[in-house]
């Protein structure tokens, strides 16, 4: 009989006849699936699979302290908090401490905690748009103060040009619903 209801309910949630925060989906879905899926990819040494759990795909996963790992052994979550940005109290990430133990370039046995952030990856695009407009205001700011200047002092030229507003773009971001933004040893 069980079995028979967990095929239903799959069937019905695979069709999208269930709702997304059903709780089988937030099992799936969720930063601690995320996070566990980006150290399976490190663990395979798949750096395209580590690549989709990134939350900006501009950045190479080769740049970050994770050359540091050869091969990763075994880990565990040890704490999970909450946080948000002061100069964005909008925002909420996932902090994640892991010890891990691995295998360095070096070939030694290494247990080390790291920290991982892990931000749902619309609310992360949402904090960029916010930063976004925050710095596009500084410059605009900041060139207006440049040509009031140039008048007082009588510089007839013509006015600072205006660089174009940066406006993230959510492609830029991964298309996962969690995905890891910050990696670093502590």
């Amino acid at each position: 009989m069980n079995k028979t209801i967990i095929r239903h309910l799959s069937i019905l949630l695979f069709l999208g006849f269930l709702p997304s925060c059903s709780p089988a989906l937030q099992i799936y879905n969720s930063p601690e699936r995320a996070l566990k899926n980006y150290l399976v990819a490190i663990q395979e040494n798949n750096t395209q699979r580590q690549q989709e759990f990134k939350c900006l795909k501009e950045v190479s996963v080769s740049d970050s302290y994770l050359s540091q790992i050869k091969k990763i052994i075994d880990w565990k979550i040890i704490e999970k908090t909450h946080k948000t940005y002061d100069s964005d109290p909008d925002s909420s990430y996932i902090e994640f401490l892991v010890k891990i133990k691995y295998l360095s370039s070096s070939n030694f046995s290494i247990v080390k905690t790291w920290k991982f952030v892990v931000w749902n990856s619309n609310e992360l695009f949402e904090s960029q748009k916010r930063f976004a407009d925050d710095v596009n205001q500084v410059i605009k700011s900041s060139d207006q103060t440049i040509n009031d200047a140039k008048k007082l002092l009588g510089d007839t030229s013509s006015p600072s040009p205006t660089p174009d507003p940066w406006i993230p773009e959510r492609s830029e971001i991964s298309s996962q619903l969690y995905c890891v933004t910050l990696t670093e040893p502590i």
